[in-house]
């Protein structure tokens, strides 16, 4: 049987790859596979660095639908995107294509999120009557702040790579053609800078601009008021949005997890 994760050294670097085609949905197998992969990189002295890949045309679209209605097993992409952030070690997502849901989720946990121009970025789950439930309601509005990640919450449809740019959810966009060599400049250029970084859950970029993050939690929630006919998701995303602006991240991670 193949590795749904495979771990290939590159010098310092740990590049680790989903291989769960067509799309690298996070099943059991993913998740056990990415907590081995990167526990082993992080115990590793020889290794400085961590970059996360998807084969093929998708990084991941996340959750696999085959596991709906079943047990879950650990690992929980929840506590693979706490390992991830809580790293020592910058860790990169080298967007290769599509990340969805669960997928996004899991790159918005690394420090640096690389992306290749045809990628496409989203987190659906509100067609689906859910919300983001590893971390997104969370980590999203942090780097971005509530405007835009309500936009793209509420309105579910993926992004382009460059309007994640432009967002500031994406760090660098690919126009080389060849991602992973590309990031290989690019990581070591953070480690010959010692560039810092910072854990997602401690940024502060997005919470900056107070009256405008409330403004646009006040402005989705009347709008929803009159559309949403009886859906909970649209009000469960923006409570966790204000909670992500409000709360101390483990707090807003906990009600997240309730309201999932």
């Amino acid at each position: 049987m193949k590795d749904a994760v495979v771990l290939n050294q590159e010098e310092t670097n740990s590049l680790i790859t989903i291989s769960n085609p067509p799309v690298n949905a996070l099943s059991h197998e993913v998740r056990k596979g990415l907590m081995k992969a990167i526990n082993d990189s992080l115990e590793d002295p020889g290794i400085e660095t961590l970059a996360i890949i998807g084969s093929g045309k998708f990084f991941s679209a996340g959750a696999d639908i085959q596991e709906f209605g079943k047990p879950s097993q650990g690992p929980q992409l929840p506590e693979i995107c706490n390992l991830i952030e809580s790293s020592r070690k910058p860790v990169f997502a080298l967007i290769n294509g599509t990340a969805l849901g669960g997928g996004l989720e899991l790159a918005l946990s690394a420090h640096f999120r690389i992306a290749v121009p045809s990628a496409k970025i989203g987190l659906p789950e509100i067609h689906l009557g859910l919300l983001p439930g590893s971390g997104g309601t969370q980590r999203l509005p942090r780097i971005i702040g509530a405007e835009k990640a309500l936009e793209m919450m509420l309105n579910g449809n993926p992004v382009s790579a460059q309007v994640g740019l432009s967002y500031g959810v994406i760090d660098w966009v690919d126009e080389t053609g060849d991602l992973t060599v590309s990031a290989r400049g690019i990581i070591q250029e953070v480690l010959e800078e010692k560039q810092s970084f910072t854990a997602t859950r401690e940024r502060t970029e997005g919470l900056q601009d107070e009256g405008g993050n409330r403004n646009a939690i006040e402005d989705q929630r009347i709008v929803w008021g009159k559309k949403a006919k009886g859906l909970y998701s649209p009000f469960q995303i923006i409570d966790c949005v204000k909670n992500a602006l409000s709360l101390p991240f483990q707090e807003g991670l906990q009600f997240e997890r309730e309201s999932f």
